[in-house]
């Protein structure tokens, strides 16, 4: 949520109804585990044209590279590991 609020297309969090995700133009799910991942299929139905659109492609991206430290921003979201010196 942080990221989408930088590249200036803020998102909140609340219930919303089954409708609204029939009328939207791209839907994504994010976690741990899955990062970002886009949705192009609900219910039977294509999510907005069916391809992944270029925001959730971008935040994805960017997520990735923040989490390997190829971006700066947000080092806070990140530690780093180190290989231990063989004595």
């Amino acid at each position: 949520m942080d990221l989408l609020a930088e590249a200036g297309a803020p998102a909140r969090e609340r219930q919303i109804h089954r409708s609204e995700l029939y009328a939207a133009d791209e839907i994504l799910l994010c976690g741990t585990a899955a990062t970002v991942t886009p949705v192009v299929r609900m219910d039977g139905r294509e999510v907005g044209d069916g391809p992944p659109g270029r925001q959730i492609i971008e935040l994805r991206e960017t997520l990735r590279a923040i989490a390997r430290r190829d971006d700066a921003r947000h080092p806070e979201w990140t530690t780093p590991v180190k290989e231990e010196q063989s004595t």
